[in-house]
């Protein structure tokens, strides 16, 4: 280009300098995009991590409800309804679960009869959530609205609650609070310019975070609603926000299975802009230096190239001028580059030569040319008259005067600076006796700027040291050190770490260790790495030994955190090459580090799952169909490694034969590349060489900004093998719906379209026609049990069959010959032609259900045994334990009675205290008869005799208004049992029904009969008996009376109920145990309002009645001996040993059986008799009679107990067991006891003279 040709020398030092900066620029250009891209990379990732975990939290909050909802259907009181049960329920779960606004509990009809919040009934029928779960039967969700109890907005989740038999019993509904106002810990801290909003199903704004202002309840954007809606379940996108500002939007779906759309969108956005910025600050920072250096490099170009080149080329075309002009240049070396330096002197040399020719000529002119020329300062010289007569060239240069008019130059006019001027017209000012004047001027402009532009430059690189957001430090030897082979290294090294200071640090590396300057600046290196000194020498040796180091560190800070710090280290090194110190330069990469923490974790999460898949899955290069990448599952199936898989073609994964060939799978590559996913079958092979069927999806992707096929590949083998038996199963299908006993039909549509023979002989049909062609509730009655019509609910179950796959319920049928039988129907959707049918099969259920009618009975009436099994043993031990105290009582009154004088007023005071006491024992003899142990003395009775003998002491125990009448069988068999008790049973229906009448006039009608009961006739009484088949008596007691409601009726006979306010609820008890004692039971009949019918059923016994005889009386006689009194209560004891000396006996005493056998053995033949209780411990009274037995087969024993063990003593009579005494027994029934005792013939058959004390 000619025009360059007219630049000048530093003109073209400033072009090469900006063609050197020109690659740096564009290098930073360049790294600045890959910068935002990364930035943007990061963004998008980071989004969509957070949507992630925000998701995740949402989804625990939706299965929470849904354990919550599924754990309340099954409760009864839900399915029952039961409101007052309800609601303390939904409150209890409601405080436990606070993001929960409202539990509510509704019925069919979508009426609340139960909720966490009290409030006024509401009906919920209109609302989605409630509808989708009663018409899909399933989880179901609604829209985003308030709620009408809570009056809170949120989002609702129903569940239908259904019973066994697969009814709708009601819906149970909770609202979920997606605000985090329930939970502190939801509203996670977003940084700026981060938004998070929740959309309902139809886009409102359920929850947003980071809106200014709140748009909670606003619809969002339609067109991000529908990508945020589609078949993906996440993803991301950029789109424009209200500000036409670009946003990074990240979103995911929660959804509930088997809902089509999803119940919750979760999107979190970011302004693009604030994505970027860090990396943009970063470019714009990285300009600005570059523009600042290049700067500096032209200014320092420009000042170089005049100091060694322009100048000194000036002064060579000055010099070669002068010489042209037959002047002589100055010899002296100036300054400039070497080679412009060895140009000049070559000229002074020629000028050196030509001056020495004309040196004889002009010398003393010539000398002072030469001092003249060669001043480095201005030299002027003045004639007498001040007018100037000389000038050296540096004068003409400094005053930029024209040397050839110098004598017409006025000194006050020249261009200059003030002071300039006046010196030099001071000078020409004229003087006396002056002959002229010497005028020595030197510019310094030169020179001050010089100074100038260094300070400028100074400031300029403090200003940048001071602002930069890197830190930059400088840290200096106290003295040099040399650095090489010479020197002793490890001395040198341990002095420059503690000579070493920092004298120089920037604010922003102050900022990134959080301190102060004062705590960094002159305090030596060693200081700031105890912690870590070792590996800081490591690295202090290799910066020097490489002159420059770049690192990353993990650091703390002042205040104990963690960050990251990457830093460029220089060297700096003094003229002689000693190491003077050096300059770091650092910055924070703390977040950066932490984003690629979080990468490196998602992309160990992606081929963890990638892994954990089990399809085979295989990326491809669309275009060559080369396999690029496998997961672990594809290993396993093709029996290839990784690395393998990279150099294998697909035709070695295949079986080979057509149509399963390489050509094929490339067709389908480019079917999947230009038409998108596609799906079929393909016999593959495996390194072994096995043949298997497999799956194959291809679908085309982008990764990486690369197009790529990813393919997978499931292992069908076993479903090909299943398909082709389905074949053979179809055929035995065929034979077993023909042949199988129960009823078979298949139901296409709401029509039979298929029977079996076992069809038509159950509902007694002529042939198949009669039934081919009809509907369900043709053969069916117009209502079933349930009260729903016959066509809706059949309808009803077709339809949940066909959406469940199958449905079992109970039906009744109508048969041809007009009979109507239940039973169970179960009906599975199967597939047929192309379309879904149903194969119903149905069983008899009258012979279960007469069965489980029978278990009910059989069931209520062992619980009902079982009841009062459990009840009799209590009630049993309670009467034992009072019968040893009343023992104890009753023996000290018959003490102090036989203590006090005739007549004694205290007699009677005592004789009340012993009728009291036995009233408190004819209560513990109900009990023990109320548990089965009471004492029975067993006869066989004419039970109409007993009742004739109670006629008197019946009337007098009811009210002169009511009338007893009897209307007794003659001629009836015979009964074993107690009469006392029998007595008192009838004493207590006939008491219980005169209260009944109460004071109104009544009549009470007692009646006896035979008959004989078989099991259908037992079973249908109630309470239900335990009672054998067979012949019974029947006593029978009805009143007129009041009647006894049914909830007093499921009682009447529990121990210590009663309705009356007197009553101890004894009586109906101690009856009925009674009445098992006898092996008999009881009835009851009873309508409120018209009376109650008691039915006592006894067993009949062979033989006639026993007859009466009155009892013999025998004289009173005192008797005398030697007795042992066995008891482990001391009262007793204390009380019986008392009796018996009052009797005249000796009295040893024994605490338990084990101590009465170590008596009788360490005093043998020593006693007559032993009176021992029957209930002990270490050894009770049985096993004590067989010890004491063994020792003295003669001694007579005596046993006592608060129960009566009949069956047991029965068994110990037959061993020689000489009595039995019931507790609590008086003195004179202790004395008859013990009278007949000594009376009767051992046990051994003799009867020894009686002992003597």
């Amino acid at each position: 280009m000619p025009h360059l040709r007219t630049w000048t020398t530093r003109a073209h030092l400033l072009l090469l300098v900006l063609v050197a900066v020109l690659p740096a620029l564009l290098l930073l250009l360049g790294s600045g995009l890959e910068r935002e891209r990364d930035a943007s990379r990061r963004a998008t990732s980071s989004l969509a991590f957070q949507v992630q975990e925000t998701a995740r939290a949402q989804e625990q909050l939706v299965d929470s409800a849904h354990q919550v909802l599924a754990t309340l259907a099954t409760l009864t009181r839900i399915q029952q309804r039961e409101a007052d049960r309800c609601k303390p329920l939904l409150k209890r779960l409601h405080a436990l679960n606070p993001r929960i606004t409202v539990l509510l509990a509704a019925d069919p009809q979508g009426q609340v009869y139960a909720a966490s919040v009290d409030g006024p009934p509401i009906s919920i029928a209109d609302r989605r959530y409630f509808q989708q779960a009663l018409w899909n039967r399933r989880l179901a969700s609604g829209e985003y609205v308030v709620g009408r109890l809570s009056i809170r907005p949120g989002l609702h989740l129903a569940l239908p609650v259904i019973d066994a038999e697969g009814r709708i019993q009601g819906v149970v509904v909770a609202g979920l609070d997606l605000s985090g106002q329930g939970d502190a810990g939801f509203r996670p801290e977003l940084p700026a310019g981060i938004r998070m909003s929740h959309l309902d199903r139809n886009g409102v704004v359920i929850h947003d975070q980071g809106h200014a202002p709140s748009r909670v309840g606003q619809p969002t954007d339609f067109e991000a609603f529908r990508r945020m809606t589609g078949p993906r379940v996440d993803g991301t996108f950029e789109a424009r926000d209200e500000q036409g500002g670009r946003r990074i939007v990240a979103y995911r779906q929660i959804r509930i299975p088997g809902e089509e759309d999803p119940c919750l969108v979760l999107r979190i956005d970011q302004l693009k802009s604030v994505a970027l910025g860090p990396a943009r600050r970063i470019l714009i920072r990285d300009l600005a230096l570059l523009a600042l250096a290049a700067v500096l490099a032209g200014a320092v170009a420009w000042w170089q190239g005049h100091r060694i080149l322009t100048g000194p080329l000036a002064r060579l075309a000055a010099a070669a001028d002068g010489i042209a002009q037959g002047e002589h240049p100055p010899s002296g070396p100036g300054q400039g580059a070497r080679e412009v330096l060895r140009l000049e002197r070559s000229v002074h040399d020629m000028a050196r030569a030509l001056s020495e020719q004309a040196e004889r000529f002009r010398a003393q002119e010539e000398h002072h040319r030469l001092v003249l020329e060669r001043a480095p300062f201005g030299i002027l010289r003045l004639d007498e008259e001040g007018w100037p007569v000389e000038a050296n060239p540096a004068l003409l240069h400094i005053l930029r005067i024209d040397g050839t008019r110098l004598r017409e130059v006025n000194l006050e006019q020249i261009p200059g600076t003030p002071q300039l001027r006046d010196a030099l017209a001071a000078a020409q000012g004229g003087g006396a006796g002056l002959h002229g004047r010497i005028c020595l001027v030197e510019d310094v402009a030169e020179r001050r700027g010089a100074a100038r532009a260094l300070r400028e430059r100074e400031e300029l690189l403090e200003a940048f040291f001071a602002q930069s957001l890197d830190g930059f430090y400088i840290a200096l030897c106290d003295e040099p050190v040399r650095w090489d082979a010479t020197v002793d290294k490890e001395a040198a090294l341990n002095y420059m770490i503690d000579r070493t200071r920092i004298t120089r640090i920037n604010r922003a590396m102050l900022e990134m260790y959080g301190l102060p300057e004062q705590e960094i600046v002159g305090r030596p290196l060693r200081t700031f790495h105890e912690h870590d000194f070792d590996q800081a020498v490591e690295d202090f040796r290799n910066l020097l030994d490489q002159g420059r180091r770049h690192t990353e560190t993990d650091e703390r800070r002042a205040d104990g955190s963690q960050a990251w710090f990457e830093g460029d280290y220089i060297v700096l090194y003094d003229a002689e090459g000693r190491v003077r110190g050096h300059f770091g330069i650092q910055r924070d990469i703390t977040e950066r580090k932490r984003w690629e923490e979080t990468l490196r974790l998602g992309e160990e999460r992606v081929r963890t799952l990638f892994d954990s898949l089990n399809d085979a899955i295989f990326l491809h290069d669309p275009h060559s169909g080369a396999i690029l990448q496998v997961n672990r599952r594809a290993e396993e199936l093709y029996g290839y490694s990784a690395e393998e898989f990279r150099n294998l073609d697909v035709q070695a994964m295949s079986s080979g034969a057509p149509p399963y060939s390489q050509a094929e799978v490339l067709s389908w590559m480019r079917r999947a590349t230009a038409e998108g996913p596609q799906l079929f079958e393909w016999r593959a092979k495996d390194r072994t060489g096995r043949i298997f069927w497999v799956e194959v999806s291809m679908r085309p992707v982008v990764l990486e900004g690369e197009a790529r096929l990813l393919v997978t590949a499931r292992d069908i083998t076993e479903r090909k093998r299943t398909e082709a038996q389905l074949l053979e199963r179809e055929q035995l299908f065929r034979l077993l719906f023909d042949r199988s006993p129960d009823p078979n039909l298949l139901l296409d549509g709401h029509h039979f379209m298929d029977c079996n023979p076992a069809t038509v002989a159950f509902l007694r049909a002529e042939n198949r026609s009669q039934i081919l062609g009809t509907h369900p509730w043709d053969l069916s009655p117009e209502h079933q049990p349930d009260g729903r019509r016959s066509q809706e609910k059949a309808a009803d179950m077709i339809a949940r069959a066909h959406r469940k796959g199958s449905q079992r319920f109970e039906w009744v049928h109508h048969r041809f010959d007009g009979t109507e039988v239940p039973v169970e129907v179960l009906l599975t959707a199967i597939p047929w032609q192309g379309k879904w049918i149903l194969h119903t099969a149905f069983r008899d259920l009258t012979e279960r259900r007469q069965a489980e009618e029978a278990r009910r009975a059989l069931e209520a009436q062992v619980l009902q045994s079982q009841k009062l099994e459990s009840l009799g043993v209590l009630a049993g031990g309670i009467a034992h334990d009072f019968n040893n105290l009343l023992a104890a009582i009753l023996g000290n009154l018959n003490l102090a009675q036989t203590s006090l004088e005739e007549g004694t007023p205290a007699a009677g005071y005592l004789a009340s205290a012993e009728r009291t006491v036995l009233k408190a024992s004819d209560l513990t003899k109900q009990m023990l008869a109320y548990s089965g142990r009471g004492r029975f003395m067993v006869k066989r009775l004419d039970l109409n005799h007993l009742v004739t003998d109670m006629a008197n002491l019946l009337q007098v125990s009811i009210p002169k208004k009511v009338i007893l009448e009897s209307r007794l069988a003659p001629d009836l068999p015979a009964l074993e049992g107690d009469a006392a008790q029998l007595q008192q049973v009838v004493l207590n229906l006939v008491t219980n029904a005169a209260e009944a009448i109460g004071d109104a006039t009544g009549r009470i009608i007692l009646s006896t009969a035979t008959l004989h009961l078989e099991a259908p006739d037992l079973a249908a009484l109630a309470p239900p008996q335990d009672l054998p088949a067979g012949s019974y008596l029947r006593l029978e007691v009805a009143d007129d009376g009041c009647g006894i409601p049914p909830e007093v009726q499921a009682r009447i006979f529990d121990p210590f109920f009663t309705t009356k306010r007197t009553g101890r609820g004894l009586g109906l008890s101690a009856m009925q145990g009674i009445l098992k004692a006898h092996r008999g039971g009881v009835a009851l009949q009873s309508t409120p309002g018209q009376g109650s019918t008691f039915q006592i059923y006894l067993p009949i016994c062979e033989g006639p009645a026993d007859l009466e005889t009155p009892p013999q009386v025998e004289p009173l006689e005192s008797p005398t001996g030697r007795v042992l009194l066995v008891d482990d209560e001391p009262m007793i004891l204390e009380a019986g040993a008392a009796l018996l000396e009052r009797l005249g006996f000796q009295v040893h005493t024994a605490r338990d059986g084990q101590e009465a056998v170590e008596f009788l053995e360490a005093h043998p033949a020593s006693l007559d008799l032993v009176l021992m209780d029957l209930t002990m411990p270490r050894l009770d009274g049985r096993e004590a009679f067989q010890r004491l037995r063994g020792l003295e087969p003669d001694l007579r024993v005596i046993l006592s107990s608060g129960y009566d063990e009949g069956d047991s003593l029965r068994e110990l009579s037959q061993q020689g067991l000489t009595g039995f005494l019931q507790k609590p027994y008086r003195l004179k029934e202790l004395s008859a006891a013990l009278r007949a005792a000594l009376k009767a013939p051992s046990p051994d058959g003799e009867t020894p003279p009686p002992a003597t004390a």
